[in-house]
């Protein structure tokens, strides 16, 4: 015995595929964040602002050798680095306001920073 597909079959499936569109357009339209701090051996190193599409490099001496910071398209990330587990290379690219890079061997921090407050509202 054959199912046939009703009409509200596809109604069902249509809204299904509408939603998930929309969330992701929703989720991936989130604003960025403005600017990259780079902190190495405990002092700022750097301030990069995210806004620009252009490609920059940065070699940066540690103490075990060079750590390379990329940016690009809106994203920062270490692309080398000296360090034994290389957790921060793997960390990959950052790009919203409270992501961080870290790389504890080499006291590095990337930090990507907002001017917009992270809180909606304060009730008292």
């Amino acid at each position: 015995m054959k199912k046939k597909i009703r009409p509200a079959d596809f109604l069902i499936a249509l809204l299904l595929i509408l939603s998930v569109y929309i969330s992701y357009r929703f989720l991936s339209s989130q604003k960025q964040g403005y600017s990259a701090d780079i902190e190495f051996m405990n002092s700022r190193y750097a301030n990069w602002p995210l806004s620009t599409n252009d490609r920059k490099v940065d070699t940066i001496a540690a103490a075990n050798g060079q750590i390379i910071v990329e940016r690009e398209n809106g994203a920062i990330w270490i692309s080398s680095a000296p360090c034994p587990d290389r957790v921060c290379v793997h960390t990959g690219r950052i790009k919203r306001a409270g992501e961080k890079i870290i790389c504890v061997p080499n006291k590095l921090v990337i930090t990507i920073e907002s001017d917009e407050s992270e809180y909606d509202a304060i009730v008292e």
